[in-house]
């Protein structure tokens, strides 16, 4: 054998007194396992933020009931929450009626018990949205309502002195789209990672797409071969092609045709 072989020099790895994780490094496994080495048992963190979402809609149903005329089943809650798991996170939801003081009372009970409000609906300019009624009553201030892209036009953003709040559109995919581009990284940023929001790559796309310059198209693609392709069923309301895909292609604003082979950002999906 080898003199020194199989030994683990002191200091070798860091020496006493130097700096062994940075402020605001992520903790994964193995910066787990490094403060483990060190005998360090407990470190300060960032908390995981409360996150709460409300269901509007008296035209929803839980799955497992029967549909009567003017009713769909509600998906979004379910959806979104698995959606946040996926990425780390916890959430619960509550549903409520379509009325305006009911609306009211739990926007007013939630912001006081969560650091993140969602609301699935009732967002828009229906006889029945009230949400964003509620949300001024209530004192949370409007950073922006309305975004131009497609699908997820209809998103708001406002927030009080402890309480964000993101009212997702009530299209299925719009609500996820948005779940994704906006609410993840708003989350991460609470949480102090520096980069926060889904990984992005620059792939040639498979086949053409048109669109009216104006707005910013996410489509639900798929990547095969280090290329990308947008998927059928593109509609804001279909789940079904967001559940084939593992990627968001990003159609930029001022872009009208994109031909084949064309480099597009696209986000990764989880």
């Amino acid at each position: 054998f080898k003199s020194g072989g199989n030994i683990r020099k002191r200091a070798e790895q860091i020496a006493s007194g130097s700096l062994a994780l940075k402020s605001g490094s992520y903790l994964n496994a193995p910066a787990i396992g490094f403060l483990g080495m060190l005998g360090i048992e407990s470190v300060k963190v960032y908390r995981k933020p409360v996150i709460k979402l409300i269901v509007t809609g008296d035209e929803l149903v839980d799955p497992g009931n029967e549909l009567q005329p003017g009713q769909i089943y509600e998906s979004n809650s379910i959806t979104i929450i698995s959606a946040l798991r996926e990425l780390g996170f916890d959430a619960s939801s509550v549903r409520v009626k379509d009325d305006y003081d009911a609306t009211l009372k739990i926007v007013g009970e939630l912001l006081h018990e969560c650091d993140v409000l969602l609301t699935s609906g009732g967002i828009s300019v229906g006889d029945y949205d009230f949400v964003g009624k509620a949300m001024e009553e209530n004192g949370v201030q409007t950073s922006f309502y309305k975004v131009k892209q497609k699908p997820g036009k209809p998103l708001f953003y406002g927030f009080n002195d402890s309480c964000h709040v993101f009212a997702l559109p009530g299209n299925p995919a719009s609500a996820l789209t948005c779940t994704y581009v906006y609410v993840y990284p708003a989350l991460q940023k609470m949480m102090g990672i520096h980069s926060p929001g889904l990984t992005m790559r620059s792939l040639p796309i498979s086949n053409a797409y048109s669109k009216k310059p104006g707005l910013t198209h996410y489509l639900k693609g798929r990547i095969v071969d280090n290329r990308v392709e947008s998927l059928e069923h593109q509609s804001s309301s279909m789940l079904n092609s967001f559940a084939g895909s593992n990627c968001l292609i990003i159609i930029p604003q001022e872009s009208a045709e994109i031909e084949p082979e064309t480099q597009v950002s696209v986000y990764m999906l989880p």
